[in-house]
């Protein structure tokens, strides 16, 4: 639960950052994911793209078509994402008293720990493990898609209606962001939000519920674009009627 409060944090951050690129708003969002870290590992893989997307602001001064996708954006905005990935490594060590004697040596050690913590698990509860992304998916989709529905806690079967719409919402969202350019608060957000998702798809070996909370987050968001989006056209229609 504390994991995916940061991750909505982090989205927040993202967006307000876009709004106005600042460095303290670019600070903000590094010490997020750094907490999220702290948490659950996967938030600092979440920073590297975002770090890379820095770095492709940085070039796109010499290259026209980056910098018709970068929408223009300053080089500042490329040094304050670039920035991110730092700031949420050393939030994430300074969290972590044991990675402070050596942190790079101890860190790989953490992750090597974990994911011999979930090989554990998957060994002990072979019912729940899980051998691939591709497995991963489908437990995904069951889970989401028919065993935790909002409609299913009603008493009501709707199906796969809640996924088609995450689906739909996650069309509109990649098609904003494209529209909008790289660094949009569209791309920003689908960055922490749909990168979490990825990260947790990629790395899940176990499928305990709340494994999925990142994704359900990410989720809950691309329907919330459909059903916002699917508003404001009904909304316009009725102003013309």
């Amino acid at each position: 639960t504390l994991l995916a409060l940061m991750l909505a944090l982090a989205a927040v951050s993202a967006w307000r950052y876009a709004d106005h690129p600042a460095w303290p708003r670019a600070l903000v969002l590094g010490t997020l994911l750094g907490l999220g870290g702290a948490t659950k590992l996967s938030p600092l893989a979440v920073a590297i793209p975002l770090g890379l997307l820095g770095g492709v602001v940085l070039m796109a001064r010499w290259l026209t078509p980056v910098r018709i996708l970068c929408g223009g954006a300053p080089g500042r905005v490329g040094w304050q994402l670039l920035s991110v990935p730092f700031v949420a490594g050393i939030v994430f060590v300074t969290s972590y008293p044991y990675l402070w004697r050596a942190p790079l040596a101890h860190t790989r050690a953490l992750f090597d720990y974990r994911a011999t913590g979930m090989e554990l698990q998957g060994a002990i509860w072979a019912h729940i493990a899980v051998q691939s992304p591709a497995e991963a998916i489908e437990r995904v989709m069951r889970r989401l898609g028919e065993e935790l529905t909002v409609s299913g806690r009603f008493g009501v079967d709707l199906g796969m209606f809640e996924l088609a719409l995450a689906a739909a919402g996650l069309a509109l969202w990649v098609a904003l962001a494209l529209r909008q350019g790289l660094t949009s608060a569209y791309s920003l957000t689908f960055a922490v939000l749909g990168g979490a998702a990825v990260v947790t798809i990629a790395g899940m070996r176990v499928d305990w519920a709340r494994y999925h909370l990142p994704i359900l987050l990410f989720g809950s968001v691309c329907i919330g674009v459909a059903v916002g989006w699917g508003w404001s056209v009904v909304s316009v229609w009725r102003f013309r009627v």
